[in-house]
């Protein structure tokens, strides 16, 4: 008995000791470990990119994009999925739970960085449980009103809120959407009050700020650009640092009236937290690749979309720094979520 339980015992060390040799004359002869080539080796199959939104919007389009150009340069399919639900939650945990192998891919969004802090019982948590693999795109939002609203520009947006507070409205596709955050920023930076209407999604908060029903909404420039050159939206500002180059003749928030303001949409892949770091530095130089195309460039630039492409320290930096900057507009403003 007490032989057996010794030699159980010293399977496993001589497994261990067997591995490590292995690796050393694999090192010594340049050969790469089993788990070195199986990195090398990836894709070996159908790889999936989650978008845990609804098909049809500007996330699942760029991940379509994306996705049509791995799978020809892998010979391998990828395959993109929705997995809409609680705000991209829903999708979002599904990843978290999948298979760390690479063979799962998050298609995430300024979104995520946001509900860090905008729910209190996330069932992940973007630091721990994920990975980023390279900022794929990023788009500004735009200050939208309807054709019948009286402000023509920004200050005078803020003139008027300032002299009827928690009187006029906004809409919003939901708690934590980009065009939530955006107007709860451009809230706390005027110092001005804005009461949220929410919508299920961007179209039909849009739809009914073109109709008049809701006066007030920040979208995603893309969107909103056919109907703000069919005059059916009147444009007060984009919200990033520069004017965008899709429409150039638009001014920035920050040059009308608030200064430093910006806000803007990014998309970005993730993988779960152990997916193993070869597999992901394979994924993001391919897909880097992708992005740093002319054919990429003008098809995003179409979409009204920058094309980005970044390294896996910078993508890290800009999630970081964005759940710092809108975890400090949700407790400024007060922003809950059950």
């Amino acid at each position: 008995m007490m032989n057996a339980l010794r030699c159980s015992n010293a399977d496993p060390q001589r497994a261990i000791r067997r591995a490590l040799i292995i690796a050393a004359v694999a090192m010594i002869h340049g050969m790469p470990s089993p788990a070195m080539a199986a990195e090398e080796d990836y894709p070996t199959k159908a790889v999936r990119i989650v978008v845990p939104f609804a098909p049809g919007g500007s996330t699942d389009s760029a991940a379509r994009s994306i996705a049509q150009r791995l799978g020809e340069a892998w010979g391998k399919p990828v395959i993109v999925e929705n997995k809409p639900g609680a705000g991209g939650v829903v999708g979002t945990e599904y990843v978290s739970k999948s298979a760390p192998d690479g063979y799962t891919i998050l298609m995430g969004t300024v979104a995520h960085a946001a509900a860090e802090n905008l729910y209190a019982n996330l069932p992940y948590r973007l630091g721990r449980d994920f990975k980023g693999v390279t900022e794929v795109a990023t788009s500004p939002m735009v200050l939208v009103v309807s054709e019948s609203f009286p402000a023509k520009s920004v200050s005078e947006l803020i003139e008027m809120a300032r002299a009827n507070p928690g009187k006029i409205n906004y809409a919003s596709a939901g708690a934590g959407t980009a065009s939530h955050m955006s107007s709860e920023l451009f809230k706390a930076t005027a110092k001005i009050d804005l009461t949220n209407v929410a919508y299920k999604s961007s179209g039909l908060a849009l739809n009914d700020v073109i109709a008049g029903h809701v006066p007030v909404m920040f979208d995603a420039l893309f969107t909103s650009l056919p109907h703000i050159k069919a005059g059916k939206l009147r444009a007060l500002g984009v919200a990033s640092a520069t004017r965008s180059p899709i429409a150039p003749e638009i001014p920035t928030i920050a040059e009308r009236g608030l200064p430093g303001f910006e806000s803007t949409v990014w998309f970005g892949f993730f993988v779960p937290a152990q997916t193993p770091p070869g597999v992901i530095a394979k994924l993001n130089r391919d897909t880097v690749a992708i992005l740093k195309t002319e054919a990429i460039k003008e098809l995003f630039l179409g979409q009204g979309l920058q094309a980005v492409g970044s390294t896996q320290a910078e993508f890290d930096a800009r999630v970081l720094g964005e759940i710092e900057k809108w975890g400090k507009v949700i407790k400024s403003n007060g922003i809950k979520v059950e």
